[in-house]
């Protein structure tokens, strides 16, 4: 158990880990990992500055938690689009896959905006694509390719000929995420262009019927190879 000095207070492991976990979501999301110092994550946690280490072995394992925190909606989603991929491989069919790629759309919404860690999650991924960090490794494996996979295994079902053009399959699976995630990565433009309050479980659920369209439409466009 961490001992405290002067006005820090005292905790068992887990409100200490929890406390710094909270305080670490805050300071990283606004600032980046590495404009925050260690000292600053203590204050903020009201923690000794030797907890950070003793609790995450340093400031970059507290950083993958934090990022494990804020994507945990996201991960257990990963569950959901699993088993939409599962009924449809077990199909077999083009029907089916149309309604999986549905389902998975409104599935990833539904996690990107499921409570108030969203506008951390944006920050959080911005500032990886800006200036990847030794985590982006795990942001990818661990919470990106599954579902990016998934998506591609649907576009397989709904064109085969994916299969013999990996590259349109890369463009088309990047145009279907790409549109979940510019509502994320936007949402003071998007408030302007739709001018009024759109992150509700019904504008979501709207918004996912939309993309999903829009993308089936265009899937069922034939296109040469781009390679």
């Amino acid at each position: 158990m961490e001992r405290a000095t002067g006005s820090k207070v005292d905790g068992d492991a887990d409100d200490t880990r929890a406390r710094l976990i909270h305080a670490a979501t805050k300071l990283f999301s606004a600032r980046g990992v590495s404009a925050v110092s260690i000292r600053e994550l203590a204050a903020e946690a009201n923690v000794n500055v030797a907890a950070i280490h003793y609790h995450f072995g340093g400031k970059e394992v507290l950083y993958g938690h934090v990022l494990r925190h804020v994507l945990a909606d996201t991960l257990s989603a990963m569950s959901m689009i699993e088993a939409v991929l599962k009924r449809v491989q077990g199909a077999g069919t083009k029907s089916a896959a149309r309604q999986g790629l549905r389902d998975c759309v409104a599935i990833l919404l539904r996690s990107l905006f499921s409570d108030n860690r969203t506008s951390c999650i944006a920050s959080l991924l911005l500032r990886e694509s800006a200036e990847p960090s030794e985590a982006f490794n795990t942001i990818w494996s661990e919470f990106l390719e599954p579902q990016w996979s998934a998506f591609c295994s649907l576009l397989e079902i709904l064109r085969p000929d994916f299969q013999s053009q990996p590259e349109l399959l890369r463009l088309t699976a990047s145009s279907i995420l790409g549109q979940c995630l510019f509502y994320l990565d936007n949402p003071s433009l998007v408030t302007m262009i739709f001018g009024h309050e759109w992150a509700t479980e019904g504008r979501l659920s709207e918004i996912a019927v939309h993309i999903a369209a829009f993308s089936l439409h265009g899937i069922s466009q034939k296109k040469e190879s781009t390679s």
